[in-house]
């Protein structure tokens, strides 16, 4: 492990180097997680199961929501419809114009306070791109 008194006392070209090397070994550790947690996902989908269980260890597929947004469908059927202080609370517009920063929970929040047969809502549903986000957990067990 590499401590910050360590670091403190490397020349500028040693902690350049050192960062280098730290960040190869980085990308090929990250490589290799990529490999294993695809076979962990193979064996469990052979399996159909979300859990694998070993001596002493498991591994569990979580699955979360992950939301996308499309840009133009916010500022074709939402923005129309909502108070200028609604779009700023729930849209960041960046620039080069439209670069869009959609905040979720509050795009969520707002659909649900405007009810159901709102336009802006009828356009947040529109807008919103729902994928599964998956992680491995790894625990050990006695």
């Amino acid at each position: 492990m590499i401590t910050l008194d360590y670091l403190i006392d490397l020349s500028t070209t040693d902690l350049i180097e050192l960062a280098r090397a730290v960040n190869e070994k980085a990308d090929e550790t990250r490589k290799d997680w990529y490999r294993v947690k695809g076979e962990l996902e193979r064996r469990m989908e052979e399996a159909g199961a979300t859990m694998l269980e070993g001596d002493g260890a498991t591994a569990e597929l979580q699955t979360t929501p992950k939301y996308a947004w499309d840009d133009d469908i916010l500022l074709s059927e939402v923005k129309p419809h909502l108070r200028p202080s609604d779009w700023e609370y729930a849209v960041v517009e960046g620039e080069p114009r439209p670069v869009l920063k959609a905040q979720t929970v509050r795009l969520k929040s707002l659909a649900k306070k405007l009810g159901p047969n709102h336009p802006a809502s009828k356009g947040i549903e529109n807008a919103m791109r729902v994928t599964a986000a998956t992680k491995i957990v790894l625990t050990e067990t006695k």
